[in-house]
């Protein structure tokens, strides 16, 4: 009778698992379904963890897919593959100005000044992940859907910390919902590091990024 009892929770206890897995499932479906400028983004996509998205516009989503595009042509270009920098664009309402470009191998990055945050000193955007080419096509191809990525948040006097963590790759270039906390005045760095493809190491400039906020 026991061993029953217990099968009979296990069963119960699956059941409520498989329940609540569906229902995220059919969330997130829901929010790509109810956003058109959004939908588009269905399969590269890691949103937020409740399933939304950073403020967006058609205009916004449009700017998004054209540099995945162009992004991806870069890693696809015969005979000479390369890996693009990643990218941010941050949410609709919030003022990123470029204050400098990144350029391989001087140190430069892309660096922005950030305003419109409110009192909050949170930046939420979306970054664009690409893959690495330049070792070529085939293995492009192959870490698009067996890498993995961190992406780790650094400011001065602070501890490095990681706020995404061994998230999956999605495509060639993947798409991530993103919140990065500033402190006003105070430039806040971001790497990004791939499992299969590399971290900053040789190619510092287009996996790193700054941002410094004004406080307002």
């Amino acid at each position: 009778m026991k061993k029953l009892a217990i099968v009979f929770a296990l069963l119960q206890t699956t059941q409520v698992l498989v329940a609540h897995t569906a229902l995220a499932n059919a969330n997130c479906q829901a929010q790509f379904a109810s956003s058109p400028d959004v939908a588009w983004r269905a399969t590269n996509t890691h949103a937020y963890p409740d399933g939304s998205f950073s403020l967006t516009s058609s205009a916004r989503e449009s700017r998004i897919q054209s540099q995945v595009q162009a992004m991806q042509a870069e890693i696809l270009y015969p005979p000479d593959p390369e890996t693009p920098y990643l990218e941010f664009f941050s949410e609709e309402g919030v003022q990123q100005v470029q204050t400098e470009q990144a350029v391989y191998q001087t140190g430069k990055l892309y660096r922005y000044n950030i305003s419109g945050l409110g009192p909050s000193g949170v930046l939420k955007g979306t970054l664009l992940l690409p893959v690495s080419g330049h070792t070529g096509i085939p293995n492009a191809t192959k870490w698009k859907d067996t890498d993995t990525y961190t992406i780790k948040r650094t400011a001065a006097g602070e501890v490095t910390t990681d706020i995404i963590l061994d998230a999956k790759s999605l495509d060639f270039i993947t798409a991530q919902e993103i919140e990065i906390s500033l402190i006003a005045g105070k430039p806040v760095r971001i790497e990004y590091h791939r499992s299969g493809s590399g971290g900053p190491g040789g190619y510092f400039e287009g996996r790193t990024m700054e941002f410094t906020w004004d406080g307002k």
